[in-house]
């Protein structure tokens, strides 16, 4: 069942796009705790019995899937995202985790039926270059801010074993091939979002900058091409 609750609640963080003591702390799922929030206009515009609601500059999004209720608090500014996952019968709160774009960041809870934790991971320890020296870095050398939701930045994270390239190598290959962590920063134009201003790729381990593209409608992942200009070049030294 654990197992089931993890791949479930994995898929939802994929999918869904200041954080609230109330979200964060209900140990049991409540709709009453939100009576005070509005229907936001979305809510109409997709299917039933998935809820969005709107707070000032919140945003929340109640999914009822068959087992689990999940729940997603948003902020129109900031880019931070709290999830909460919940037993659909008990109301019981099963996991809990931040994140930051579409990083999943700080440490994830998941709870057994007596409340107790049963697993945690730390994506912090991910990265020897932290989300944090991201931030500083875009503002210090691009003068964005990737706190601002307004800036129509993006900021995403990936390892090498989750590329296509890896995908293709030989179970010879994939033996000795060292997991790696990069970031990527997009900066989308202000009038369109399928338009790319400039897009970069960073070592999570250095921050070194390690591709950069500008100006393009292209919506392809220059990523594996990248993992491969990698492994050339460390054949030949």
């Amino acid at each position: 069942m654990q197992k089931i609750i993890f791949i479930c609640f994995t898929i939802f963080l994929y999918n869904s796009t200041l954080r609230s003591q109330n979200i964060q702390e209900m140990k049991f799922f409540d709709e009453k705790v939100l009576k005070d929030w509005k229907v936001d206009k979305k809510d109409f515009a997709f299917p039933q019995p998935d809820k969005y609601l709107k707070k000032g500059n919140k945003r929340i999004h109640i999914i009822y899937d068959e087992n689990i209720i999940f729940v997603s608090e948003t902020d129109v500014i900031s880019p931070y995202e709290y999830i909460s996952a919940y037993d659909s019968l008990t109301k019981q709160q099963l996991a809990k985790g931040q994140k930051f774009y579409l990083c999943e960041i700080g440490v994830w809870e998941y709870y057994d039926q007596d409340e107790k934790i049963v697993n945690q991971i730390n994506y912090d320890t991910l990265c020897k270059f932290s989300i944090e020296d991201v931030v500083q870095k875009i503002k210090k050398e691009y003068n964005a801010n990737l706190l601002d939701r307004k800036e129509c930045i993006s900021l995403e994270r990936s390892s090498n074993t989750e590329s296509l390239y890896y995908k293709t190598l030989s179970i010879e290959k994939k033996k000795n091939y060292k997991e790696h962590y990069y970031y990527f920063v997009t900066f989308y134009s202000p009038k369109t979002n399928l338009i790319r201003d400039n897009y970069l790729i960073l070592d999570g381990e250095t921050g070194n900058i390690l591709y950069e593209m500008k100006k393009s409608n292209d919506r392809t992942h220059p990523f594996d091409n990248l993992l491969e200009q990698i492994d050339k070049e460390k054949c030949e030294k």
